[in-house]
């Protein structure tokens, strides 16, 4: 490589952290590689090497010569965070450290500067990418133009700086060289997913999921993904629901999952195939993972979805009349405490799904115009499959209201 060389270690696709998901991902493609290279500098994520079998060596030997390292420490990653020390340990400078606003400070490193951004969720917002990008370049160009001790290790010994670790240029060229050769990344692998998903070929979607969980076997977005995919292949078809199911319960083994991303696939895959059988065991076995997402951490996706399979219980005529009643008044507690919660945070997040439990949560209380606000905000910024699956919902619980209104 002729161009000085950016090594970025994070966290890579989504990832929860104190009830926040934040899809990693978009903070690399709209904010810290498009910053690096607009500094001239050619990037490397740490995925790109998890699939190596010298992957240890590269890390270091990178760790060791990159001319930066851009660290975002947000959502505590243990890898991101482990491979901070060892660069503060062996480089005095040119280390960036960047992490999510919302988060909070982590004691050893309160005292270090760091780039703050603003994190929508599962997207970045066009104006926090023209912030932070911003501050990132300026950061960049200040920090290679400058010798200033960033390592709070050989701030605090300085004559350390003499006897800090060295590698040769052969020893760096041949890593570099062995890294060039590799295949796809775990990042180039996750964008074609992303890009098939949009697209609506969720078959070849899935096999590049199983490729990225291939390379990172402890990865749950990856099998979260790929079981998403495998259902979206054809949600009429109960064999893609089954199998989807089959890829994704391995994630709540002993029902213990916490996760409220696995549990919302879960109670979909359940409702869905309720929706083509009508076999009621289905949908209380969806409302039971809707249910437990919820109650977790108030998740409004799992809380909407929650709701509206109450409302489909309530509607069954195997239903007895005591648990239609509670099935009613839990549908309305759970969506007038999202409401509560989520409706102010929206200001600032602006998350589009969040945007779409909002609308779903002001149609069925009948505030149609404060909806269709929502909904065009959420319409404004889905790909087509993420609007079928919003208008799915939307005409199972129209469909339900109707039915009310007429019984």
């Amino acid at each position: 490589m002729n161009k000085k060389i950016c090594f970025v270690i994070m966290g890579f696709g989504e990832k929860t952290y104190r009830k926040n998901t934040f899809d990693l991902d978009k903070t690399y493609e709209h904010i810290i590689k498009p910053s690096a290279e607009e500094c001239g500098l050619e990037c490397i994520r740490a995925d790109e090497i998890r699939d190596s079998s010298s992957i240890d060596k590269s890390m270091y030997a990178l760790l060791i010569r990159a001319d930066i390292v851009i660290a975002d420490i947000s959502t505590c990653n243990a890898n991101a965070i482990y491979e901070l020390g060892v660069r503060h340990a062996v480089k005095p400078n040119t280390t960036i450290i960047l992490q999510e606003q919302s988060e909070h400070k982590y004691f050893d490193l309160s005292h270090i500067r760091t780039v703050p951004y603003s994190h929508g969720g599962k997207s970045i917002f066009p104006e926090a990418i023209t912030e932070c990008k911003a501050i990132l370049k300026a950061t960049i160009n200040n920090t290679l133009n400058n010798n200033n001790i960033d390592s709070p290790l050989f701030e605090s010994f300085p004559r350390l700086r003499e006897n800090a670790p060295i590698l040769t240029d052969e020893e760096f060229e041949i890593i570099l060289s062995q890294l060039a050769k590799k295949g796809k990344c775990l990042y180039s692998i996750a964008l074609n997913a992303k890009k098939l998903m949009e697209k609506g070929d969720f078959q070849k979607a899935a096999e590049e999921w199983s490729k990225a969980h291939l390379i990172e076997k402890n990865n749950p977005y990856y099998v979260q993904q790929k079981a998403l995919c495998t259902y979206k292949q054809n949600e009429k078809e109960q064999i893609n629901l089954t199998n989807a199911f089959a890829i994704i319960k391995p994630l709540d083994e002993n029902n213990e999952s916490n996760d409220p991303e696995t549990l919302g696939l879960l109670g979909a895959i359940h409702k869905k195939i309720f929706l083509i059988n009508n076999d009621g065991e289905y949908l209380r076995e969806s409302i039971k993972y809707y249910k437990r997402g919820f109650v977790i951490d108030s998740n409004y996706y799992t809380g909407e979805n929650y709701a509206l399979c109450l409302e489909l219980l309530a509607s069954r005529q195997d239903t007895d009349n005591t648990e239609k009643g509670w099935a009613k008044f839990e549908a309305e507690k759970v969506r007038s405490e999202i409401l509560d919660k989520w409706e102010p945070i929206h200001k600032d997040s602006k998350e589009k799904w969040l945007a779409a439990t909002l609308a779903a949560c002001h149609f069925s209380s009948g505030n149609d115009e404060k909806a269709l606000e929502y909904e065009k905000i959420f319409l404004n910024s889905a790909e087509d499959w993420e609007r079928d699956s919003y208008y799915n919902n939307k005409e199972i619980m129209m469909n339900l209201k109707q039915e009310n209104s007429n019984g």
